[in-house]
């Protein structure tokens, strides 16, 4: 062994005696050895490629051999707890039509009397029989997949009773129909409804409860021993994952350290020789090469690039004294391109705002126009509407109060004159026959009978006009211009009788109305409202009566209101007519915007009742569907929510609310 001490230039030799080596000691020298030569001569790339080969190969491996154990497990236990849920599910379909079957048996009793309610159950039951009959066959799919002996003596047991059951209620039911049973005939179907219900056979139905709730609670024992599987399945899956990751992880880390190693002892080397050359300007100096791998010829390369260095060092200086110059001069060019650059840029930033404020301006004008046009439009209409119909009441309201007026003196007149007729027979039963004639051709008798009825239509023409006009005036209150506490249900009503000459016998208005309080309103703008709705109603379900003549539904008008929390009340107007798509329901409210064929309607009408409702501080919305008809619902408050809200509206805010 020979000792060298590298401050000292001169080496001594000292024999040491050599120690007996095994075989085995030899063989492990050699392969040290050549796993040392390797390392000293693969490349870098080689070494850390080797070690996280190692470190992946590990955790591959672990990794799937842990998820294939665990997935064989887990998929196991996942099987048992899906064919458990079905059970269930199965289980508890079969009880809840169990169960709505025999509640259905014994409303069965009170409803023979309402054959339509009694009709409506009979089809739920229908149903249910349906449903149980297709239940149990996958009850003995399931029962045969799993080889269950107590499902499979269930089903067994149970089918017997079902049937029964089943034949003895489906042939009640097809000998009984409500309509054409007599009083005796339905108490003696109730009292077989009451008698079947304690017989062996509805009995044995009912225990079939019991055996379910039996069968579901132990098909969910069966559930949650299978849940604890899937989770014990899930764990080790984890574990065997986990173990595998540390592993490979242990492994990656050892590895790392030694590749760092022979890695980092000639890097440090070569940047102790970089550094000192740096620090001292020194680049006469060498750094060792120890290894031929990307290190070594790291250093032989910073060798040479060490002499280069000094022979441009030179032509560096030289080189920088004129980049310096140029550089400044750039500069100074740059700084004003940039100042050049951020004034154009705060120019157009500039005219970009006041386009952006024109184009709004624009906008928001446009929108003005088009309110204002339908505002003028709709003005124009309710002032030449009120004027007319101001007129139209005043001129036969005075006709009609002479006529209704003159009726009780005719009524009396005509009194007096049948009592005197009728004396004047009693007084001379025996008339001259010239007298007898004329009184044969009058028929003095139904005369007398008639006449009466004749002046009370009369009297109930006159009145009905009355009504008509007193409408026609509250309708047409447009001269209002303070809100006052109304009865909403008088408006409505006063509307109704305005348009009923367009109500056809086929559509009828249901009235649901509740106890309202009286409203504080503008009344002529809240009847216009209740106008536009009618009228809309009423032209859907003509319009479906046309389209649709086969249809046998009776066309109806539903009127709702009712008081709602917060100091409100609600009023909803709904028909049954075609409907309204939902691509339409959200454009109801925009001017010009009618569903309508040309000619038929503006589009301002929908448009005026949100703005009035909105003008009250209301809500109207709409609910519609396709076949299904339309509802509109309209929310107020009671009591004005300011003074200076509720103020007198100017003109133009009456233009705009009408």
């Amino acid at each position: 062994m020979q000792v060298q001490n590298p401050s000292s230039p001169h080496s001594y030799e000292i024999a040491v005696p050599q120690p007996h080596l095994s075989k085995r000691s030899l063989t492990s020298e050699a392969s040290f050895q050549r796993v040392k030569q390797w390392v000293h001569g693969a490349s870098i790339r080689r070494k850390i490629g080797s070690g996280y080969a190692v470190a992946i190969g590990v955790a591959l491996l672990g990794t799937t051999a842990g998820l294939t154990v665990g997935d064989y497990y887990q998929n196991q236990a996942q099987k048992q707890l899906t064919r458990a849920v079905k059970q269930e599910q199965l289980l508890s379909e079969l009880q809840r039509n169990v169960l709505h079957m025999r509640l259905h048996h014994h409303e069965f009793v009170p409803l023979l009397e309402k054959p339509a309610l009694f009709e409506a159950k009979h089809d739920h039951f229908l149903s249910h029989i349906d449903k149980t009959q297709k239940i149990l066959p996958s009850l003995q799919s399931v029962a045969a997949t799993e080889n269950s002996l107590t499902l499979t003596q269930f089903l067994q047991s149970s089918q017997g009773i079902v049937r029964d059951y089943f034949q003895q209620m489906e042939v009640f039911l097809r000998e009984t129909n409500p309509q054409e049973l007599s009083t005796t005939e339905l108490k003696a179907k109730q009292a077989w409804l009451l008698q079947f219900s304690t017989s062996e056979a509805s009995l044995k139905f009912d225990g079939l409860l019991d055996n379910l709730v039996q069968l579901i609670e132990s098909n969910r024992q069966e559930q949650q021993r299978a849940e604890v599987a899937l989770a014990d399945a899930k764990t080790l899956r984890t574990e065997i994952i986990a173990l595998s990751m540390v592993l490979s992880v242990s492994i990656a880390a050892i590895l790392a350290v030694l590749t760092s190693r022979a890695i980092a002892r000639p890097l440090e080397s070569v940047t102790k020789v970089a550094q000192r050359a740096t620090k001292e300007s020194n680049f006469e100096l060498q750094a060792p090469i120890t290894t031929q791998d990307e290190v070594g010829l790291l250093a032989a390369a910073l060798n040479g690039l060490m002499q280069c260095v000094t022979e441009h060092t030179h032509e560096l200086q030289t080189v920088h004294q004129t980049l310096e110059k140029r550089v400044e001069e750039r500069t100074a060019e740059l700084w004003r391109k940039n100042e050049q650059l951020a004034e154009a840029h705060d120019h157009l930033q500039q005219l970009n705002g006041e386009l952006v404020s024109q184009a709004h301006e624009l906008h928001q004008a446009l929108q003005e126009l088009r309110q204002t046009q339908a505002q003028l439009i709709q003005t124009e209409k309710m002032s030449s509407l009120g004027q007319m119909v101001a007129g139209f009441a005043h001129e036969i309201n005075n006709p009609i109060t002479f006529v209704a007026a003159n009726l009780n003196y005719a009524n009396t007149y005509m009194t007096q004159l049948i009592s005197l007729v009728q004396l004047y027979q009693q007084q001379y039963p025996h008339p001259p026959a010239v007298l007898q004639a004329q009184i044969s051709d009058l028929d003095v008798g139904f005369v007398v009978d008639d006449l009466p009825k004749v002046l009370a239509s009369m009297q109930a023409g006159t009145d009905r006009i009355r009504q008509l006009v007193l409408s026609l005036r509250n309708f047409s209150r447009l001269d209002e211009a303070e809100m006052k506490p109304v009865d909403i249900h008088q408006g409505i009503d006063n509307t109704l009788l305005i348009l009923n000459h367009r109500l056809a016998p086929e559509i009828s208005v249901v009235k649901q109305y509740s106890e309202l309080p009286l409203v504080e309103c503008y009344p002529a703008q809240l009847n216009q409202v209740f106008m536009h709705l009618l009228n809309n109603a009423i032209d859907a379900l003509v319009s479906d009566a046309l389209v649709s003549q086969s249809s046998q539904a009776r066309k109806q008008i539903t009127i709702e209101t009712e008081v709602l929390k917060f100091n409100q009340i609600k009023i909803c107007i709904a028909d049954n007519g075609p409907g309204i798509s939902s691509e339409f329901s959200s454009k109801l409210f925009d001017p010009f915007f009618t569903t309508k064929p040309v000619g038929q309607g503006t589009g301002l009408g929908l448009a005026i009742c949100y703005q009035i409702i909105e003008k009250h501080h209301g809500k109207i919305e709409v609910a519609s569907e396709i076949g299904r008809g339309a509802k509109f619902m309209i929310t107020l408050p009671i009591q004005a929510i300011s003074s200076a809200n509720s103020a007198a509206l100017p003109a133009k805010e009456f233009v705009e609310a009408i």
